[in-house]
């Protein structure tokens, strides 16, 4: 049996993994070193990783509590992100340490030199903070003011971010959810990275010619996913919100998929070709969180959904059987269900779910309204209720994949 979850981290929410995405592969752009002067060196392209979780940062600590988190959380992962880049260009154990600690409080030291800057009534008070801070050895001034003027205008694009959008990034809290499926025999593969950097429920050959700065060189079939903006790499977080003020160069694309997509679809093939390996039949839950009304960039815009959404690709990628005994188990636990609408299954439950051979597929959508207060992405009393009925529910799950497995 395995029960797999689609995107974050283990007790981590998603949104601070696409947001540090973003914030690096905008701190990458190739604009900066080559027309803005930023030096392209690996001093050079830190000190962008740090303005731009400066200007993140930034903007969360004006959502209230759910912000102060949310930028703990990013910050963390940046640090971690430090920790593992250092040792593997070979710093030792012992002095890794040291070195975070280093780079931490430079970069407190940043976010006080750059917030007072920004808010100054003199606009060569941010020029000068730039120029110490990434242009030091430069005695023209003119390149700080040109990324000074960049950070401003970032700033201002950001505070008029909604917070919603932000939000928007990633399912919610879903790894917690489930977590109780382990209890009971199940097997959670779950993905480092969020969808938002790429998706892994996308066919890999789902590229949004939009996004590209020049034409692919591989195979490039894009589905209805990227006509709406949220292919194998996502165009916008919500309507009219662009991800990226920029185009996507070839080489950054394919960096991601070698370096996430890939090896994550391989990861959730070996484990299920184990499970079936040892059963003889394998029970895949891909399991999602959902808004309560459809978004302006989903197939059912506007309108209001049920708790739960069971889809198997119009009973493509799972025995029918099967999919009506999830249904008919939610059900019993008081949730309203609905099957195949307004989702009918993503790549993953059409790649993996062959019910011939035993491989059912079946994809899950948790509406967030259950458990979270969808405004501002806390969790509210509706998350333990709902937490322990999906306990129940695996439970169940566990009984019925035992009696079915025996049927080999």
């Amino acid at each position: 049996m395995i029960w797999k979850r689609l995107f974050g981290r283990s007790e981590r929410d998603e949104v601070p993994y696409a947001l540090y995405g973003a914030l690096v592969a905008q701190a990458r752009s190739p604009e900066f070193y080559m027309h803005l002067g930023v030096p392209d060196t690996m001093e050079g392209r830190y000190e962008m990783v740090m303005l731009h979780a400066f200007l993140v940062l930034r903007r969360v600590k004006r959502m209230g509590e759910s912000g102060k988190e949310l930028g703990q959380n990013v910050f963390d992962i940046l640090f971690d992100d430090m920790d593992q880049t250092l040792r593997e260009i070979g710093v030792g154990d012992m002095g890794v340490p040291k070195r975070v600690k280093r780079m931490a409080e430079a970069f407190y030291g940043r976010v006080g030199a750059y917030g007072t800057a920004i808010n100054a009534p003199e606009p060569s008070a941010l020029d000068d903070a730039i120029g110490r801070n990434i242009f030091p050895d430069s005695p023209d001034r003119a390149a700080a003011r040109r990324l000074a003027a960049y950070v401003r205008a970032a700033a201002a694009s950001l505070a008029a971010q909604p917070t919603a959008a932000i939000l928007a990034c990633g399912d919610a809290h879903v790894d917690e959810l489930w977590s109780v499926a382990t209890h009971h025999g199940a097997t959670l593969v779950a993905a480092l990275f969020p969808r938002a950097y790429i998706d892994p429920n996308r066919a890999e050959h789902d590229i949004d010619p939009e996004l590209l700065a020049s034409l692919w060189p591989h195979d490039a079939r894009p589905q209805a996913y990227s006509e709406r903006g949220v292919g194998l790499l996502h165009r916008f977080a919500a309507p009219n919100v662009p991800l990226y003020d920029r185009r996507l160069t070839v080489a950054e694309v394919e960096r991601r998929i070698h370096d996430y997509y890939l090896p994550y679809r391989h990861a959730l093939r070996d484990a299920l070709d184990a499970a079936w390996q040892r059963h003889g039949v394998v029970w895949h839950l891909d399991c999602h969180s959902m808004s309560s009304r459809g978004g302006a960039l989903d197939p059912d815009a506007g309108m209001s959904r049920p708790d739960i959404v069971v889809s198997d690709g119009d009973g493509t990628t799972a025995d029918p059987a099967f999919s009506r005994w999830v249904i008919a188990a939610l059900t019993r636990l008081g949730y309203r269900v609905a099957y195949n609408t307004p989702y009918r299954g993503g790549d993953l439950v059409r790649h993996f779910g062959r019910p011939a051979e035993r491989r059912h597929s079946v994809q899950i959508e948790l509406s967030q309204a259950l458990y979270l207060n969808e405004s501002h992405g806390e969790k509210h009393d509706g998350f333990s209720t709902l937490q322990s009925q999906l306990g129940q529910f695996a439970a169940a799950l566990a009984a019925y994949a035992e009696q079915h497995s025996e049927e080999v």
